[in-house]
C-alpha cells in the first residue's frame, strides 16, 4: 500500500507539471496500468502473484486519459487487450507511418480504433468494437526476476517454488482455461527432485460470465476461495 502511495505522489507530481500548461495538457495522453494485479490474501491467503492466472492477477487496469479529447464522461471498453498490444496501439494513435510500424514486426494488435471511437463525437460506438476474440497469457520466469544463485529454496533447474510453476493460459470475454506445469518431473517414478505430485500439469476451467461455473481439473472443491469449484464437467 505505501508502495501505491508513493507511486501516486509521484504521478501527481508528473500531472502537475502537464497542468502548469493547459495547451500542453490538452496535447498529452496520460495512461495509466501496471504489470500485474495483486492477490492481496485471496484464494485461501495467497500473496505470490507470478505463477497463477486468477482474474486478481492478470484482470488489470488499463486507462487512457484526456478530457480534451474522450469528454469529461467516463468510458469503459471490455475489449480483450494485453501488454503486447499498447506499443502498435499508441504508434498509430500517434499517426505514425504504418510502413515504419510494420518495419519495426511489434506483435501485438492494434487497439487504437476503440480509443478513436471513444473520442468525444462518436457516442458509444466504441462498446461495439472488439480487436480480438482472445488473449494468450503465459508465464515461465521460475525464478521471479531473481537470480538461480541466490541461495532461495529450490533449485537452479526448478525455480523458486515448489509446485508447478510454469502458466499458460487462453481466456475469452466468457471462459478462461489455465495449465499449469513443470518441467522437472519423471513420469516413470511420478516424483521430482525438488517436490511430489500426481501429474506433472494441472488445468483449471472458468465460466467467467456472472453467475458462471468454475471448474478445476481433479482435486476437491477449495472453500477458501473466492471463485467457487466444483468437479471437472
Amino acid at each position: 500500500a505505501n508502495l501505491i502511495k508513493a507511486a501516486d505522489g509521484q504521478m501527481g507530481q508528473a500531472l502537475d507539471i502537464l497542468r502548469s500548461d493547459q495547451d500542453q495538457l490538452a496535447d498529452t495522453m496520460i495512461v495509466s496500468t501496471t504489470d500485474h494485479g495483486e492477490m492481496s490474501m485471496s484464494h485461501g491467503g495467497m500473496t505470490q502473484k507470478m505463477f497463477n492466472a486468477y482474474e486478481e492477477s492478470v484482470n488489470i487496469p488499463l486507462t487512457f486519459s484526456n478530457p480534451s479529447f474522450f469528454g469529461s464522461d467516463r468510458k469503459v471498453s471490455d475489449a480483450l487487450v494485453s501488454h503486447v498490444d499498447f506499443l502498435p496501439t499508441v504508434a498509430s494513435l500517434m499517426n505514425l507511418d504504418s510502413g515504419s510500424i510494420e518495419d519495426a514486426d511489434l506483435r501485438g494488435v492494434d487497439y487504437s480504433s476503440i480509443l478513436q471511437a471513444a473520442s468525444e463525437d462518436y457516442g458509444e460506438w466504441y462498446k461495439k468494437i472488439d480487436v480480438q476474440p482472445d488473449i494468450l497469457f503465459s508465464y515461465d520466469d521460475i525464478w521471479f526476476g531473481n537470480s538461480p544463485d541466490t541461495g532461495l529454496p529450490n533449485s537452479a533447474e526448478h525455480g523458486s517454488l515448489p509446485g508447478r510453476n510454469r502458466v499458460q493460459s487462453i481466456f475469452t470475454k466468457n471462459y478462461k482455461y489455465n495449465r499449469y506445469y513443470e518441467q522437472n518431473y519423471d513420469r516413470e517414478t511420478r516424483t521430482s527432485p525438488t517436490w511430489n505430485a500426481d501429474s506433472p500439469w494441472f488445468a483449471e476451467f472458468y465460466d467467467i460470465t456472472p453467475g458462471g461455473g468454475d471448474y478445476f481439473f481433479g482435486g476437491r472443491p477449495d472453500r477458501r476461495s473466492s471463485e467457487r469449484f466444483a468437479a471437472t464437467p
